[in-house]
């Protein structure tokens, strides 16, 4: 098949969709697939770029924001944008842009959902434009629903089936004022006729968003994704690793870091002997200094240690070394890549009770999970665990062995495939 896959790139942070989206590419090429991909927006960053090293940036995210402030920049000749789509000033502008936060996106989302007729109808237009010029696709692929607004002027144009992926994007667009959220979902309801098939990560993300978009059944699958499992074993029994309890996200209220170290502190308190450490990408510096402060109060500054963001080799390093994992997330996660990565290398997790967890807890046996949102009950999970080490021991080596089966680069690349090969030789058309 000839695919053309449309990929969102997340600015200057690491992107657990951008990571399962290069281990997608990477199996579709090998298998003997033509593969075209366009990075929308910034370039994907991530631990190797090599593969992309050539992929164009197109629907720039400078241009478009510039274009949905101001009806001048919807004017400006082509070579002025060109300079604006430089991946260098891509990555240098994502570095002071404002955090993409649901409440202060509103205008730019509805602009962008409306595709053609939405304020980046020149960036649409440049993007139809650079997709003429390659070889006709078989089938085309975009990253997510959000992009949604693209699907009506790709279906006119090209006449192929349309695959698109959900990454649990109602929570992104319900966090939005009222105005924009309602304007959203109409949008993505109507954009949503053109598109094909939508691919969930997990039965809770399919379920939530076919009650978010109305969608019937069969509109929707559950697409699982995969990694390169074999590259997080380890041969270290938990029993053996030093009592600590890790946490490798973004550093954000959303992903719940406050709530740890609640529970952390009650750990303390109740005498227990443990380190928390702590790494990741700090999108709130207000909120990192919060977390500092919340360490210091409670008097835990020598048990409580932060690394920043780490490369692939330490990643694998800092979850071979937890006693237990946890990112106690506030919102309802669609993928948990960090959890599934720590479940892979051999580390017993605490988890909300939301999301894709609850499926992961059933299927590996080695997800604690605790009510979301609750210090009292993350802490007495947490002291289960550190506590019967022994039986999560054995629940986390059973766990490796269950990733390498569900969640293995091979099987999401096959149910990918399969999935858009069934689309084209149905012959759907517009």
């Amino acid at each position: 098949m000839r695919i053309l896959y449309l990929a969102a790139g997340a600015g200057d942070m690491f992107c657990g969709a951008c990571a399962r989206d290069v281990v997608l590419f990477r199996g579709t090429m090998n298998r003997g697939h033509d593969l075209t991909v366009i990075q929308l927006y910034t370039p994907l960053r991530l631990e190797d770029n090599l593969l992309l090293q050539d992929a164009p940036v197109l629907l720039g995210g400078v241009n478009a924001y510039l274009q949905q402030l101001s009806p001048l920049f919807r004017r400006t000749p082509e070579w002025f944008d060109r300079l604006l789509d430089r991946p260098a000033v891509l990555r240098l502008a994502s570095r002071f842009a404002v955090r993409t936060q649901p409440e202060e996106l509103g205008p730019m989302t509805v602009s962008v959902l409306k595709g053609a007729a939405g304020n980046q109808a020149k960036e649409v237009g440049k993007l139809i434009r650079a997709i003429r010029e390659m070889p006709k696709p078989d089938i085309i692929c975009i990253t997510n629903t959000l992009l949604s607004g693209l699907a009506p002027t790709l279906k006119k144009e090209f006449g192929v089936p349309i695959v698109c992926g959900v990454q649990g994007e109602d929570y992104f667009v319900e966090a939005m004022p009222e105005r924009y959220c309602s304007e959203a979902k109409h949008l993505m309801h109507a954009n949503i006729k053109s598109i094909d098939l939508l691919l969930a990560p997990c039965d809770a993300t399919a379920r939530l968003m076919r009650e978010f978009l109305d969608l019937p059944c069969s509109k929707m699958v559950v697409a699982r994704p995969g990694f390169n499992v074999e590259t997080y074993r380890t041969t270290s029994a938990s029993s053996q690793r030093a009592p600590v309890i890790g946490y490798l996200s973004a550093i954000t209220p959303r992903k719940g870091l406050d709530l740890l170290v609640t529970a952390f502190a009650k750990l303390h308190k109740n005498g227990a002997d443990v380190q928390l450490h702590v790494a990741g990408q700090t999108l709130s510096s207000r909120y990192l200094k919060s977390i500092d402060s919340q360490i210091r109060q409670n008097g835990l500054a020598g048990v409580f240690h932060t690394s920043g963001e780490l490369n692939l080799k330490d990643k694998i390093d800092f979850m071979q070394q937890c006693a237990v994992f946890c990112v106690p997330s506030r919102i309802s996660e669609s993928r948990g890549q960090a959890v599934m990565e720590a479940l892979a290398a051999g580390a017993p997790v605490v988890a909300p009770d939301t999301g894709v967890y609850p499926e992961l807890a059933a299927t590996t046996g080695a997800v604690e999970l605790f009510k979301s949102g609750d210090a009292d009950a993350l802490a007495m999970a947490l002291n289960r665990v550190l506590t019967n080490r022994d039986e999560f021991e054995f629940r986390a080596a059973n766990a490796v062995k269950i990733m390498a089966e569900r969640h293995s680069a091979d099987q999401m690349v096959e149910t990918f495939l399969a999935e858009c090969h069934s689309l084209v030789e149905s012959g759907i058309r517009p």
